[in-house]
């Protein structure tokens, strides 16, 4: 009798039953940077089970990435807040922090 049923964990978090008949295909591991641990358990129609365990490195590819600001008008203290609009090419939200000076 062939395998009835696969499932999976991780060591990263995670676990769930692959899905197939003869060829198994597992969806929704995420993967963290570094080595992953994934352990598979096979099981057949009688209830024996078989269990191997595999390591997947991930590596994230990083590429570079432009912040662009548009053009800023002067302004007086006391004029209304302004937006700075600045965009990040790799589509990553903008965050501002105040470096030195009021911050009001």
């Amino acid at each position: 009798m062939g395998v009835t049923q696969v499932n999976w964990s991780s060591n990263e978090g995670g676990s769930g039953t692959a899905s197939g008949t003869t060829d198994w295909s597992a969806t929704g591991i995420f993967l963290q940077p570094g080595p992953n641990v994934i352990t598979v358990t096979a099981i057949d129609a009688a209830g024996n089970e078989g269990t191997a365990t595999l390591t997947v490195t991930y590596t994230p590819i990083q590429s570079a990435q432009t912040i662009t600001f548009g053009s800023i008008a002067n302004h007086t203290f006391g004029d209304a807040p302004f937006g700075l609009g600045a965009t990040s090419s790799a589509g990553l939200p903008i965050t501002y922090n105040v470096v030195s000076g009021p911050q009001s």
